[in-house]
């Protein structure tokens, strides 16, 4: 078996993506089980690849998935390793329970929210915000979000403001989630891209669909630009209004019209609940709602995302 720079020896493949391969592996120093995901470069050097882990490594969050520790892979790869999670991907629960429940919905959101803080707060932004990049644990209570893949986002610099990607026209992200601004591929970009893809998420869990479906990304992008907003409430008349206020004003396409940061969506997101939450964890939140709980021996799909024990 394959062992990386003397210490995480890999095991079996348990998920891929577009970016990479990520890897059960022990790390042979610990003896602990960890996620070893292996990626492109993208054309990024390495040293601007492991400054920007260095920074998203310092992110403290319990909503944040945090990166361990980080090599390279020549030619042209490094490595990120993370921890094991066991549980759920949010795509998953969508896939199979959406519309979810108001309160689930508004649970899962405040708590991406809260890792997009402290996120923005040290100056990186995700990019790349989507369901399969948010992990729901298996553990009982309050705090079960993970955000993941911040470590491939990008760093808000002054000196070094824009990624290689943006700065030659090219597109970074998910095309389902791009805020306008990306899907134009417009030089500058703020943490309100993130803040377009959380109110993506946060429709997406309250109605079972996405605002935008393309057949490829040119019909995307141009509904995206110029097509009529989809209110969430035409897809599920018993939002609270409120609620559907917060999803439109995250979603809007002049970015100054959008919440200013992750903590005002975040305030008025608590504030349009229309009940108190008194469930403790997703599953309890589920079981009464359109689902019982994923069997614990069910296969995840193979997405770069789902690791399960």
């Amino acid at each position: 078996m394959r062992v990386l720079d003397g210490r995480y020896r890999l095991q079996d493949p348990i998920g891929r993506g577009g970016m990479g391969v990520v890897y059960a592996a022990d790390d042979l120093s610990t003896g602990a089980r960890v996620a070893v995901k292996i990626v492109s470069l993208g054309g990024r050097t390495d040293a601007g690849f492991h400054r920007e882990l260095r920074i998203a490594a310092r992110l403290s969050s319990p909503y944040v998935c945090e990166v361990l520790g980080s090599g390279s892979v020549p030619p042209g790869g490094a490595y990120l390793v993370m921890p094991l999670l066991s549980g759920m991907p949010l795509r998953k629960l969508i896939g199979e329970a959406a519309p979810l429940s108001v309160p689930l919905a508004v649970r899962i959101a405040d708590q991406i929210l809260s890792a997009l803080e402290a996120a923005h707060a040290a100056g990186v932004i995700h990019r790349d915000l989507k369901p399969e990049n948010v992990f729901l644990l298996d553990a009982a209570g309050s705090d079960f979000v993970k955000v993941l893949d911040f470590g491939v986002g990008r760093v808000l610099d002054p000196a070094d403001e824009l990624t290689e990607a943006t700065r030659t026209g090219g597109v970074t992200g998910t095309a389902n989630y791009l805020a306008p601004e990306q899907a134009r591929g417009q030089r500058s970009q703020d943490a309100r891209v993130d803040i377009y893809a959380a109110g993506v998420v946060l429709y997406e869990m309250l109605t079972g669909r996405r605002p935008f479906e393309g057949g490829d990304f040119q019909e995307l992008q141009r509904k995206i630009l110029f097509e009529p907003f989809p209110p969430p409430r035409a897809h599920r008349p018993d939002l609270p209004r409120e609620l559907g206020a917060v999803v439109l004003r995250a979603l809007a396409r002049n970015r100054d019209e959008r919440f200013a940061d992750a903590s005002s969506m975040r305030a008025a997101l608590l504030d349009a609940e229309p009940a108190p939450r008194s469930a403790d964890s997703w599953t309890e939140l589920t079981s009464s709602g359109a689902r019982q709980t994923i069997p614990a021996g069910e296969p995840l799909e193979p997405t770069e995302q789902r690791r399960r024990r």
